[in-house]
């Protein structure tokens, strides 16, 4: 193997690791997005009756 090819074969490898970190990543941040997306419809499904909304609340003190 000559030292240009073994570079090029190195870089690559590199680069694949590193692009499949950016595809790890970008799946966390859409899988974040999706439960951020179902938290406040809950939060708003929660509210939208606010004055009695602590009435029927199922956090117990």
């Amino acid at each position: 193997m000559t030292r240009s090819k073994y570079y090029a074969w190195r870089d690559q490898g590199r680069e694949s690791k590193r692009a499949r970190s950016d595809r790890r990543l970008l799946v966390m941040i859409r899988s974040l997005h999706q439960e951020w997306d179902g938290l406040t419809t809950f939060l708003q499904g929660y509210f939208q009756d606010f004055p009695h909304s602590f009435e029927n609340s199922p956090v117990v003190d």
